[in-house]
């Protein structure tokens, strides 16, 4: 960790900026291990088959997580106080994801063409986990430097100027990754000194699948960055509701509005 900080220098204090602790307050205190990042609280939080109206259901758990959050967060109670359920709000949300991937719709490309059995559309990502790199990155802005960055193959985009493009475009095949096996190198790169688990590309949103199995396995406490282009469908938006911790957009187009 000494070496990464000593290549940014800058980073070393940042978390301490008033503006970034005025920003990012809940952040920050993920990073510092005095509060559970969002991913974590999911798996806390019951989700009871009882219904066939899964969204209505993942829109009242949504309420409960955030009353537990507060909670949390004032310090009434702590996480050890609650109890690990057979099924959470984050296993409702793989099965709400699952069921979108049918048809697939996570970007507004809307492909409408079944992942699961993994037929490919615009994005050419299919119903595995496809990765070029991962690894601890110095490069992003010095609060979320050294981030373990995790580059996902394929993009809902294809934008002339990419400066990956040979990872949005599959101009590289990348390698097949295995979410348990992602989780543990996650959890490595936590205790090698990464202050967040950075999901980019690419673009993460067509491998949200394989994010939320990943996390599932991911017992460690860092906060999720979504490094996004953010042409991603309303449907999508509400799943990562309670998973990611901070988001960085990378926007590219957009009308007068």
């Amino acid at each position: 960790m000494f070496e990464l900080y000593l290549l940014r220098p800058d980073t070393v204090n940042e978390l301490e900026n008033p503006m970034i602790q005025n920003i990012l307050p809940r952040y920050v205190k993920v990073v510092k291990d005095q509060t559970v990042a969002n991913f974590i609280l999911t798996k806390y939080i019951e989700f009871k088959p009882i219904s066939k109206n899964l969204w209505d259901t993942h829109s009242k758990l949504m309420k409960k997580f955030y009353e537990v959050r507060k909670k949390i967060d004032e310090g009434k109670i702590k996480l050890n106080d609650l109890k690990k359920p057979r099924l959470s709000l984050l296993d409702l949300k793989i099965m709400l994801t699952e069921q979108i991937m049918k048809s697939c719709e996570l970007c507004e490309r809307k492909c409408h063409i079944n992942r699961i059995e993994n037929e490919k559309g615009y994005c050419k990502v299919g119903k595995e986990c496809v990765i070029s790199s991962e690894f601890i990155h110095v490069g992003e802005e010095a609060h979320i430097t050294p981030s373990h960055t995790v580059f996902f193959m394929g993009c809902t985009l294809h934008c002339q100027f990419c400066q990956n493009w040979s990872i949005s475009q599959w101009f590289e095949s990348g390698y097949e990754v295995e979410p348990e096996k992602l989780a543990l190198r996650i959890e490595t790169r936590r205790k090698e000194g990464a202050r967040n688990l950075n999901l980019v590309g690419g673009e993460p949103t067509p491998s949200l699948l394989c994010i939320l199995k990943t996390l599932k396995f991911c017992e460690v406490n860092i906060p999720v960055i979504w490094n996004s282009n953010f042409y991603m469908s309303e449907k999508t938006m509400n799943i990562l509701d309670g998973i990611v911790d901070m988001h960085l957009s990378d926007f590219k187009y957009g009308n007068n509005e």
